[in-house]
């Protein structure tokens, strides 16, 4: 009951974002242009994320980061965040291919993949695309789902933590054909940040991954789908995903070897001792947070 009680207020704050995205889906239909929706998208990030999140920081009179976190330009582990993107893209891409083989959807996946290329016809429109589905959206939901939300659970339990909030940033996209490679991003962007503590990394990373799934992804879903396309294609992602794996292994050891000098580790925490079954328990059936499931749930339905 105690792990129900402390779970209900970020699982509360959670729902009031899953409706506001559920409304926001509604929204963004009623656009008329392209660059009306671009402009449209961006404003409602903003109003979905950043502006509930700061008002539960300020009713809750806490931090907006977590005391072990940080937001900083300098220094940045370069290595690592190129490695981890390379796993992130290489390993979403591997688990949407398995998921269009099982289900036989391969050439949805594809025109899925491409349908943004179609609104990009000049300058300006690109640079929409960019603002819009790139960097607004890797700044607003990194800051509430890693920033807010996973430094609601960590003094509980850390890894418990990382398994709550990337279970919902999954189930926020609202497809659950992208489920799975939405929850293996989501596992490694709160990773980044447990590494790292600084939430500028998992935003760059996510900014990347959208600027790649948008420009790079649709051309190497066509490669794909080439005749012999797809055991040649595997072939190599998993080559290259075994190889960006081993380069973020070696830099996390890297950078916990140095954190161990650094006087941020005295505010790190890992939870109390058996604490991760009663807080992943107590996260997952708090109910504003099985609302907040169940909604998600009805928006694949309804869309």
């Amino acid at each position: 009951m105690l792990k129900l009680k402390k779970s209900s207020p970020p699982a509360i704050l959670l729902l009031i974002v899953f409706i506001l995205l559920a409304v926001s889906g509604l929204l963004s239909k009623s656009a008329q242009t392209v660059n009306e929706l671009f402009f449209t998208n961006m404003i409602l990030q903003v109003l979905i994320f950043v502006l509930p999140s700061l008002f539960y920081c300020l009713i809750r009179r806490r931090p907006v980061l977590h005391k072990s976190y940080t937001f900083t330009v300098m220094p940045l582990p370069l290595i690592f965040i190129a490695a981890l993107f390379g796993v992130m893209v290489l390993g979403s891409t591997l688990i949407n291919l398995g998921v269009a083989v099982l289900t036989n959807s391969a050439k949805e996946f594809g025109n899925s993949a491409s349908s943004t290329l179609t609104g990009i016809t000049d300058v300006v429109s690109a640079l929409h695309v960019v603002f819009s589905l790139c960097i607004v959206p890797a700044i607003a939901e990194e800051f509430f789902f890693r920033g807010i939300l996973l430094s609601e659970y960590t003094d509980e339990n850390p890894y418990a933590a990382v398994l709550l909030t990337s279970i919902v940033f999954a189930a926020s996209h609202f497809d659950l054909a992208l489920f799975p490679s939405y929850l293996f991003s989501g596992l490694l962007l709160a990773f980044a940040l447990r590494v790292t503590r600084n939430l500028l990394v998992p935003i760059l990373i996510h900014c990347a991954v959208n600027l790649f799934n948008i420009f790079v992804l649709p051309y190497l879903w066509q490669v794909t789908l080439a005749p012999l396309g797809p055991l040649f294609t595997v072939f190599i992602l998993v080559g290259l995903f075994l190889l960006f794996a081993y380069g973020v292994f070696w830099e996390t050891e890297y950078i916990y070897t140095d954190y161990a000098s650094d006087p941020r580790r005295e505010n790190d925490t890992f939870g109390e001792r058996g604490s991760f079954i009663p807080t992943l328990t107590g996260g997952l059936l708090s109910p504003p947070y099985l609302i907040a499931i169940g909604l998600a749930a009805l928006m694949i339905w309804v869309f």
